[in-house]
């Protein structure tokens, strides 16, 4: 997906007020907020990821460092992440 905006605008504009969002991404370690690795999939970086769930009104409720997957039967490291729409005041 690369630049999530698109993504976190829908889920502002459907999600409830105490609508939440649980999804993992495999985490981007190279210091860019977000990058295209070598199996084709993209990594993201928790400041990009705690930025633009701000800039869309949405709070990070829990966050937790996982193996999210296995690739040529290694664990690909990775981060969940449970979001909730927050209503600014």
């Amino acid at each position: 997906m690369g630049n999530l905006a698109r993504l976190f605008a829908a889920l502002r504009q459907r999600l409830t007020s105490d609508g939440k969002f649980l999804f993992s991404v495999e985490r981007c370690e190279s210091g860019e907020l977000f990058r295209l690795e070598t199996s084709g999939r993209f990594s993201y970086s928790r400041i990009y990821l705690n930025a633009i769930a701000t800039r869309y009104d949405m709070q990070i409720i829990f966050h937790q460092s996982a193996s999210i997957r296995k690739e040529e039967e290694k664990w690909i490291r990775g981060d969940l992440y449970l979001l909730q729409r927050s209503i600014p005041e």
